[in-house]
């Protein structure tokens, strides 16, 4: 997290899904279209939230090919 921009590289995973805190229930989610495993994730939050300031959090979610998940610890946005 640097500058508005969250930014990741990670293990092939099939998507990736952002979270926000649970009272805002935000989240994105990326699946690769073309077949291919994803490796990296950059997303500019001013860009994508209405209003930045009311989240706290953001934490990375990752699921493999074969269906398992795994998860980043909290990055805080203030």
């Amino acid at each position: 997290w640097k500058d508005g921009v969250l930014e990741a590289e990670f293990t092939p995973c099939a998507d990736v899904t952002i979270l926000s805190n649970a009272s805002y229930g935000w989240s994105i989610r990326r699946e690769e279209e073309t077949g291919d495993l994803a490796t990296s994730f950059k997303l500019e939050i001013p860009r994508v939230l209405e209003n930045p300031a009311a989240y706290k959090y953001l934490r990375i979610q990752l699921r493999d090919e074969k269906g398992k998940y795994a998860w980043s610890m909290p990055v805080f946005l203030q």
